[in-house]
């Protein structure tokens, strides 16, 4: 089997799911093409596509501010990765996270529907299915569902554009040969509410690599000091109203004295905005050293105002660490009742009595939650999408 899989960048979560995809399909003897837009940290694999150069990102990003547009533009660039699947001829092209002022999107999907190239679709936010949004949930905006007419996060935006990138999206849902997985219950059910309905629509989630995620014995707390204190953790990478950064600098106050929060994944930016009472932590070193975090704190805290899956969540659940989350959209996922708390006051004074609980009772067992936390294990994971592989090249 020829597959080719596309995400716009070869780092962070989708991009370390769509390179592991291909490697595992490398394994098993098909013949693999990763493709992914220019970012200066790139990998070097002779497989690897690079289907835009610097030049032609910076003028796609520039034409997406001045029109509110993403996905139309690179055209040239988008021409030459068209001959190169020529050449190629793929079976299969999965694709993962395809805006980002990577490909000229009308132009590539035209060429699938033409040559009737089987795509799977795996949907990591909204963006798919509305005019412009990855998400929603905070605005409590429903436009997508007929169009983005009245866009209320559109700021200096034109709305026409949101509702032409709505009309361009929903005419690549009438492509016939197009299967879409998502990697929670909820999205799946946005996507029924979408333009995309009558699509076969598959829950496919985000693995971990287990070897890596477990519990270890930890020196976290003697480096930051934290030995005779409850450590109450939080991580994110992308800090905001919308990770709940407001609601850690509430709870700061909250919580008693031998609290200490930390929150991960912070940067100078983010410190002017924390409680000085919370212990920011801008980078880990590597996986192993977040990894020492998660098994080191007492509970993991995770105030998300919009979340497709919620990663952090099994991450801290795999290392041994029970959570509290709010009940955000796919969130809860994650997390059963031997794993954590689900919290439907999703206020900072809703989550105090739950994590002095979680703290102070110590009713989670490890066992449990490792027996819980297998069925994320990536290779799992990655052996569901070679199965839906095989199965559509059957269809």
């Amino acid at each position: 089997m020829k597959i080719v899989i596309m995400n716009t960048v070869p780092y962070g979560s989708t991009g370390r799911i769509s390179y592991n995809i291909g490697k595992k399909a490398k394994d098993k003897g098909h013949e693999v093409i990763i493709v992914n837009g220019w970012t200066k940290h790139r990998r070097e694999d002779e497989d690897v596509i690079v289907a835009t150069g610097f030049f032609s990102k910076a003028f796609h990003l520039l034409m997406a501010k001045i029109t509110g547009m993403d996905g139309c533009f690179s055209y040239i660039s988008t021409l030459k990765l068209i001959r190169k699947l020529n050449k190629f001829q793929p079976d299969i092209v999965h694709m993962h996270i395809m805006h980002d002022y990577f490909l000229h999107l009308n132009l590539l999907f035209s060429y699938f529907k033409k040559k009737r190239i089987k795509i799977i679709w795996t949907f990591h936010d909204c963006w798919a299915f509305t005019g412009g949004c990855p998400y929603f949930s905070i605005s409590k905006c429903e436009q997508w569902k007929s169009g983005c007419t009245a866009c209320p996060l559109s700021g200096n935006k034109s709305v026409d554009a949101y509702q032409k990138m709505w009309d361009i999206k929903s005419r690549f849902a009438k492509n016939d040969n197009i299967w879409i997985t998502t990697p929670s219950v909820w999205l799946a059910e946005m996507v029924s509410k979408s333009f995309w309905h009558d699509k076969t629509c598959l829950v496919i989630r985000n693995g971990l690599d287990l070897n890596v995620f477990h519990y270890r014995k930890s020196l976290i707390r003697d480096r930051i000091g934290l030995v005779q204190k409850y450590m109450v953790l939080g991580v994110a990478f992308d800090w905001g109203i919308r990770k709940g950064l407001d609601v850690f600098n509430e709870l700061a106050d909250l919580l008693p004295e031998e609290y200490r929060i930390v929150l991960v994944g912070t940067s100078g930016a983010i410190d002017a905005k924390i409680n000085p009472k919370i212990l920011s932590i801008h980078k880990t070193e590597s996986q192993n050293e977040l990894v020492e975090f998660y098994s080191a704190a007492d509970v993991f805290v995770n105030p998300t105002r919009e979340e497709v899956f919620g990663m952090v969540n099994i991450e801290a659940i795999a290392c041994g660490t029970p959570v509290v989350t709010f009940r955000t959209d796919g969130a809860p996922e994650g997390v059963n009742d031997d794993c954590g708390i689900v919290v439907e006051n999703r206020t900072a004074q809703g989550l105090v009595p739950f994590i002095l609980e979680v703290c102070e009772k110590k009713d989670f067992d490890r066992d449990k939650m490792q027996s819980w936390i297998n069925q994320f294990d990536e290779n799992k994971c990655y052996n569901d999408y070679l199965d839906l592989y095989n199965n559509v090249c059957s269809n």
